[in-house]
């Protein structure tokens, strides 16, 4: 039981995944009936669909074709200012 919480909880000792080793689930009231290798396989499941920091390597994505997009751009508009001075 973790400490201030009084509810069910299930511990997830081998959650495969390559930064946690461990995790802790809180089970909801209207679900605590249920039986314990029922929530155990659910929560094995929703944690095979977490992925590691996707909203991170969005971001590093969007800001990396910003930048490119940023370098063209100066390129095209140098070029422009090139042919009209010449």
């Amino acid at each position: 039981m973790l400490k201030g919480v009084s509810r069910q909880i299930v511990e997830l000792t081998d959650s495969q995944h390559p930064y946690f080793e461990r995790a802790w689930l809180l089970v909801r009231a209207e679900c605590a009936e249920q039986p314990p290798e029922r929530l155990e396989d659910a929560g094995k499941r929703m944690l095979k669909h977490i992925k590691p920091h996707t909203g991170l390597v969005r971001s590093r994505r969007r800001h990396l074709l910003t930048l490119i997009l940023a370098a063209i751009g100066g390129a095209a508009c140098g070029f422009l200012v090139s042919l009209l001075c010449r």
